[in-house]
């Protein structure tokens, strides 16, 4: 059998409008062998009977049904089943770049050290309109980050650099790496594909950062976990505030901006979500000591003009909730 270079991961819950283009966009790559692993997460939808019969025919394709148990528990299932030396984990309404594994394969025969995971970019795509997001990058080449230069790569990171950061789609892994610190995505329904790309960073001796916006994420979508209304969210929300200012004093991390612009986006996106039906439950929350507790982590003087007056607004939760409509553009 024909060894296995990468294994690409997708959870699939209710996704049968997009999960079909996002694996074709896999499909059509060149440059690695890969594998496809979908992970029918208890699909209400036609998604497993979708999935079934487009890729029926297709070797590359391997298709993993199981009761609804969130997307970390998916991904888990995913990584138990992966024959590949490298993990992507994709999400089912995002695609890649068209030459997107020709050119990681490249990278990966030109590298003569190792690393523990790929690094790279993506753009951001509105799912309602044609709004696209670029990013900008410190280094205009590959570049190989060591031991205690992951420190400095780190405090390097701008304010807007959390999807680089936090997300699991912006990194391929060694699965070596993965088996040897036991890594396994928690149960949290949200925000678990961050909490593991803290570890990831926590533990990794070396980094190979890819100045390429390889990734195609399309926000917004309709569903999706972070834009279903759910007052308990900003709970999971709070560990990963939690694990990542954890790891930043573990490491010796000073980059104050950064991880104030996330505790100042995970408020406005909690703000954004808020209605007249479930504004007791916000409220409540709002009120709770962990909730006042991340806000202390704030560097006010870190914020732009326009967090420093969310940060403001989340001091109350009725003037939130009269702001909210605001807040949500």
């Amino acid at each position: 059998m024909k060894k296995v270079d990468l294994s690409v991961v997708f959870p699939a819950y209710n996704v049968e409008k997009y999960i079909i283009n996002s694996v074709h966009s896999v499909l059509k790559q060149r440059g690695l062998n890969f594998e496809v692993i979908i992970v029918d997460d208890g699909s209400t939808d036609g998604t497993l009977n979708l999935v079934k019969s487009a890729f029926k025919d297709n070797s590359k394709v391997k298709i993993i049904h199981q009761n609804n148990k969130g997307s970390g528990e998916a991904r888990n299932t995913g990584l138990k089943y992966a024959l590949g030396k490298w993990i992507f984990f994709m999400d089912p309404d995002d695609i890649i770049a068209n030459d997107m594994f020709e050119k990681i394969s490249v990278l990966l025969k030109s590298q003569s050290q190792d690393f523990d995971f790929m690094l790279f970019g993506s753009q951001t795509r509105n799912f309602h309109n044609d709004s696209i997001v670029n990013q900008k990058f410190n280094y205009n080449s590959p570049k190989l980050i060591k031991n205690d230069e992951i420190v400095e790569f780190i405090n390097s990171f701008k304010e807007k650099d959390t999807n680089l950061f936090y997300s699991v789609w912006t990194k391929i892994i060694k699965k070596e790496f993965i088996i040897k610190n036991n890594f396994l995505f928690t149960k949290h329904k949200t925000s678990q594909d961050a909490i593991f790309s803290i570890k990831l960073y926590d533990r990794a001796n070396s980094i190979l950062f890819v100045p390429e916006e390889f990734y195609y994420y399309f926000a917004k979508r309709e569903g999706s976990a972070q834009t279903r209304n759910n007052p308990n969210k900003i709970n999971n929300e709070i560990v990963v505030v939690n694990e990542t200012r954890k790891m930043f004093i573990n490491k010796g991390i000073k980059n104050d901006a950064f991880l104030s612009y996330f505790i100042m986006l995970v408020v406005k996106s909690e703000i954004s979500q808020m209605n007249k039906e479930n504004y007791s439950t916000f409220h409540k929350i709002f009120r709770e000591k962990k909730s006042k507790e991340i806000l202390k982590y704030v560097k006010f003087k870190k914020l732009t003009l326009r967090y420093k007056i969310f940060y403001f607004t989340s001091m109350n939760s009725f003037i939130s909730y009269l702001l909210s409509g605001l807040i949500k553009n």
